[in-house]
């Protein structure tokens, strides 16, 4: 398997951290901040970072720009926008227009084909009392031929200094 990821929705470069830590290289990162991206572009280690919205973004062409072929890469990761799920927030899911960007990585994984994937959202997300948890659910279950699994972690029982729970989806 490929060491390579790709980053959507980036942000300032924290899950490239993390994934770096666990063995794996971004060679790219995609964020729509322009203050983000410099951010990324000054720390990057390299890394190509485009400034643009997921949704405008053709992934077999990104995917052809970098010199990969479907099936090469190791690892897709990002964490689409919280606030449709957040409990802090207003609560409208798929109704918030960026509600529907966790969309755009199944986009992204049927168009790539990576290894693996893997998604942070907070975990009203999965809830599954909720619409959106159950329309993410089953477009996970279509958008590839392994099994999608989704779970709850607590960062503090994990060494990471905050009291918050992350959904991730891998």
């Amino acid at each position: 398997m490929s060491s390579s990821a790709i980053s959507l929705f980036a942000g300032a470069g924290g899950m490239d951290i993390g994934v770096h830590a666990a063995g794996f290289n971004t060679v790219c990162a995609i964020e729509s901040d322009p203050h983000c991206a410099a951010t990324l572009r000054r720390n990057g280690h390299r890394k190509v970072v485009w400034q643009a919205d997921v949704r405008v973004i053709d992934p077999e062409r990104l995917l052809d720009v970098l010199g990969f072929k479907a099936g090469e890469l190791g690892l897709l990761h990002g964490g689409p926008p919280c606030q449709p799920f957040s409990q802090i927030g207003k609560l409208e899911g798929l109704d918030d227009p960026r509600g529907a960007l966790i969309f755009d990585v199944l986009r992204f994984v049927r168009a790539m084909r990576p290894a693996s994937v893997l998604i942070e959202q907070v975990p009203t997300s999965c809830v599954r009392k909720r619409p959106a948890a159950g329309a993410w659910r089953r477009s996970c279950a279509t958008s590839s031929t392994r099994s999608a699994t989704t779970c709850i972690w607590t960062c503090w029982t994990h060494a990471v200094a905050t009291k918050m729970r992350e959904a991730l989806c891998l």
